[in-house]
């Protein structure tokens, strides 16, 4: 009876990318949030990255949990920035007098609206 060999011992296609760029793939994809820049990082074009999505469900969910990851690290960062401000230096004549704290109400408006849409949201006519 004849077997098809395992997946193992198949010969790797040359454009497929090893398990190892696979493997920073997911850590700069996780770290960046960028597919881009994770694929360039690797030397993959993202169409190979996306196939392999497409066809694989397990590296289809360990990217998801890498964007996932990235994500949840940018809404801390824009509530950090929300909450606590960022701190802008205050020059004259070349040199640092002061300095303040900027709070961005554009951010905090549209944080507040994502997350309590029905207090927060954009009101209609017809409410």
């Amino acid at each position: 009876m004849f077997r098809s060999p395992s997946r193992s011992s198949r010969p790797r296609r040359a454009n497929a990318p090893t398990p190892q760029q696979l493997s920073t793939f997911l850590r700069t994809l996780d770290s960046s949030g960028s597919v881009a820049f994770a694929a360039r990082r690797i030397g993959v074009s993202r169409d190979t990255l996306y196939r392999l999505k497409d066809r694989d469900p397990g590296f289809a969910a360990r990217w998801t949990v890498a964007l996932e990851g990235a994500m949840d690290r940018l809404h801390d960062e824009a509530m950090r920035r929300t909450l606590q401000g960022t701190e802008r230096a205050i020059f004259h004549r070349g040199r640092q007098v002061a300095s303040v704290r900027d709070y961005d109400d554009g951010l905090l408006m549209f944080l507040l609206r994502n997350h309590w849409p029905e207090t927060y949201g954009r009101k209609t006519a017809g409410r």
